[in-house]
């Protein structure tokens, strides 16, 4: 677990320490920070693949017109890297971010649909003047963001949202009627006025101060005819694709699924 925090607009370094340092304990083992101009970048790092300085982040690429920060894990990061170094790139660590940056240099906003693991990003293209957020799948990591005139604030949790000197704490009235109904606040709202969950699958682009949202990926149901035995194999296959340590046969056949 890490923690990503920043802005694109106003603000400076005391509002991306004060961010970063309100998660924290999503990542005790490195901070970094990165502020020029209008853009803001913070990480709290949980150390887990490549433990050496080379996985400090905010991340960028060669000549620095991308940078990224980075909470997640991505399973196929491997493959990927195999990839795009048949490509041409060159890598300077072994970590799963700095594949994300290539990826996205190689396919641009079409890489997200192509990860497979558990991700929230913040991703800014300095040659486009682009923000992108970017949330897995099935929603794994929490990524929030909020909008507070021509500012953007982004953050894995609402604390660190709230530590930016443009946040105005006003409660979203649609929300604690949610809250008092269901017990929770669905997606994509949040507490607070302006500030919202980014949706599983989706990924947001601000640029030229306009937001829009698009989602890569949406689940698909088919009906196939296939045996029981054979649906056990590819449910194996797929679960271990999701990096489960426990044998997922062990797992169906004495616990989950009845015996035949």
């Amino acid at each position: 677990m890490c923690g990503i925090a920043g802005y694109v607009g106003k603000g400076g370094c005391d509002d991306l320490e004060k961010m970063i340092v309100a998660i924290k304990h999503r990542g005790p083992d490195d901070k970094g920070v990165f502020l020029v101009g209008d853009v803001g970048l913070a990480h709290a790092r949980l150390s887990v693949i490549d433990l050496s300085e080379r996985g400090h982040q905010p991340m960028f690429n060669d000549d620095k017109t991308v940078g990224i920060v980075f909470n997640g894990e991505i399973y196929n990061f491997k493959e990927l890297r195999n990839e795009l170094i048949k490509l041409g790139y060159k890598f300077k660590s072994d970590t799963d971010t700095e594949v994300i940056i290539y990826l996205y240099e190689e396919f641009g906003e079409n890489c997200f649909e192509r990860l497979n693991g558990m991700f929230a990003i913040g991703l800014y293209d300095f040659r486009l003047g682009k923000l992108i957020l970017a949330r897995d799948k099935m929603g794994k990591k929490p990524l929030y963001w909020g909008i507070f005139g021509d500012t953007l604030i982004f953050g894995s949790e609402l604390k660190a949202i709230m530590e930016h000197h443009i946040f105005k704490k006003e409660l979203n009235l649609e929300a604690l009627n949610k809250y008092l109904t269901y017990e929770y606040v669905p997606t994509p709202h949040s507490i607070f006025k302006n500030v919202y969950k980014l949706e599983p699958a989706n990924y947001l682009v601000y640029q030229n101060k306009e937001i829009k949202k698009i989602k890569f990926w949406e689940i698909e149901f088919n009906n196939s005819d296939i045996s029981f035995d054979e649906a056990i194999t590819q449910l194996d296959k797929k679960i271990n694709e999701s990096d489960w340590t426990a044998p997922l046969s062990l797992i169906t056949r004495k616990k989950i699924l009845p015996e035949k």
